[in-house]
């Protein structure tokens, strides 16, 4: 009986410790000397992990969720090869490569590679 025990206990640690799930989910902040922006992704019961710019300041141009703005819109996010990607249709990439790549490095902090004009870009986020 103690055998049975033993075994179903070793199953149930086994198990638990093989299903974490990182997440990325929350609100993150990139901050820099040229521009301050909140981004939050969330997981939509419909659409999946998403990515959505909640505030952008660069001392120029200033916007906020819910302002019509052609820069900024949802990106649908998922998982490739240990990176979160920008997975939207229609999304289309260079060599393959995806226009954004998120890393999760600890539970603070998100490194984040941006495609822009042909060059990668890295961005660290923070945990708001």
């Amino acid at each position: 009986m103690n055998d049975i025990r033993n075994i179903f206990f070793g199953l149930l640690v086994f198990i638990g410790t093989g299903c974490k799930h990182e997440s990325i989910t929350g609100e993150w902040l990139m901050k820099d000397h040229y521009y301050k922006v909140t981004y939050a992704i969330s997981n939509d019961t419909q659409k999946g992990l998403v990515l959505n710019v909640l505030h952008y300041n660069d001392g120029t141009m200033t916007y906020k969720k819910g302002e019509v703005s052609p820069f900024f819109s949802e990106v649908k996010l998922c998982k490739k090869k240990g990176k979160y990607v920008d997975c939207s249709s229609g999304a289309t990439a260079l060599k393959d490569e995806p226009n954004i790549a998120i890393t999760l490095v600890n539970k603070d902090s998100l490194k984040v590679e941006k495609r822009i004009s042909n060059q990668i870009i890295t961005e660290y986020w923070k945990k708001k």
